[in-house]
C-alpha cells in the first residue's frame, strides 16, 4: 500500500483539528492550566485524549479536512476557539471560589496574607489558594475530569469539524461569565454573614465598654472565629461548588450544540 503526499498531508490534518479542540481546552482548563503542568505534559495528553478519541467519532464527523493551506489554519484557528471557550467555563467556575475566599478574607481579617496563585500566576490571598486546591481535589473526587472528556468526544457530534461557534454560542458565553458573581455570593455569603454577626458583636462591645481595646483583642478573636466558621461552612463551600461544576459541564456540553440558551 502506498500513500501519496496528499493523502499523508489529509491524514495528518485530520488528526490535527481535533488535537487543536483538546488543545485549547486544556491550555485554559483548571487543573492543566497551571504553570505547575509543563507543556510537554499537556501535550502529551492532548496528543493521547485526540488518539482515544478520534478513532471512535464516525466519519461524517470528521468530514474532510481542507486542502488548502489558508483554509486549514482557519479550520485550527476555530477548533482552538472552541476548546478554548469550552474550558473558559470551568476556569470561570473555579474564579468564583477565588473571589469568594477574597471576601471571606477581607471580612476576618486576613486579606493581607497573599501567595502567589500557580494557575494565573497573581497574587491571591492564602484563604482563596486553599478554596482552590479544596476545589480542585473536589473536582477530582466527583469524576469531573472524566465527564469533561466525554463531553469533548459528544462536541465533535454537536459541532463537526467543519463547523464553528456562531454569535448566539458566544453571546451565552459571554452571559455565562456573570457566574464568577453568583457563584461567589453563593460561595461565601453564609460564612459572610456569620462573620457579620461577629463583627456586630464588636461593634455593641466597643460601645458597651469603650475603654476596651478592640484593636488588640478584636482582631485574634475574629480571625480565630473565622477559621472556625470556614471548617464549618466547608461542607456548603462542597455542595454548592458540586452544583456549580455540574452546571459548568452542561453548559460546556451545550455551547458546541447549534441552541444553547444564554
Amino acid at each position: 500500500m502506498t500513500l501519496t503526499p496528499a493523502e499523508i498531508n489529509a491524514w495528518l490534518a485530520l488528526y490535527l483539528l481535533p488535537l487543536a479542540r483538546i488543545g485549547g481546552l486544556l491550555m485554559v482548563a483548571p487543573f492543566t492550566a497551571g504553570a505547575y503542568v509543563p507543556v510537554r505534559v499537556r501535550l502529551m495528553l492532548a496528543l493521547a485524549i485526540t488518539a482515544a478519541i478520534v478513532p471512535a467519532l464516525p466519519a461524517d464527523v470528521l468530514g474532510a479536512a481542507p486542502a488548502a493551506l489558508p483554509a486549514l489554519l482557519l479550520a485550527l484557528a476555530q477548533q482552538l476557539l472552541l476548546g478554548v471557550a469550552m474550558g473558559f467555563v470551568l476556569q470561570l467556575v473555579f474564579n468564583a471560589l477565588v473571589v469568594a475566599g477574597q471576601a471571606i478574607a477581607m471580612t476576618m481579617g486576613l486579606g493581607f496574607a497573599t501567595t502567589i496563585d500557580p494557575a494565573n500566576g497573581v497574587a491571591v490571598p492564602v484563604l482563596s489558594q486553599f478554596l482552590l486546591i479544596f476545589g480542585l481535589l473536589l473536582f477530582l473526587a466527583l469524576d469531573a475530569h472524566l465527564a469533561l472528556i466525554g463531553l469533548l468526544g459528544e462536541s465533535f457530534r454537536l459541532l463537526p469539524l467543519d463547523g464553528a461557534l456562531g454569535a448566539a454560542q458566544w453571546r451565552a458565553l459571554v452571559d455565562w461569565a456573570g457566574l464568577l458573581f453568583v457563584g461567589a455570593v453563593r460561595i461565601a455569603l453564609p460564612m459572610l454573614l456569620a462573620l457579620l454577626v461577629v463583627n456586630l458583636a464588636f461593634g455593641i462591645t466597643s460601645r458597651a465598654a469603650p475603654t476596651l481595646n478592640l484593636f488588640a483583642i478584636g482582631f485574634p478573636v475574629s480571625l480565630l472565629l473565622g477559621i472556625v466558621i470556614l471548617l464549618i461552612g466547608l461542607p456548603s463551600v462542597a455542595e454548592t461548588f458540586a452544583v456549580l461544576v455540574r452546571q459548568g459541564l452542561g453548559f460546556a456540553g451545550a455551547l458546541p450544540g447549534a441552541q444553547v440558551d444564554g
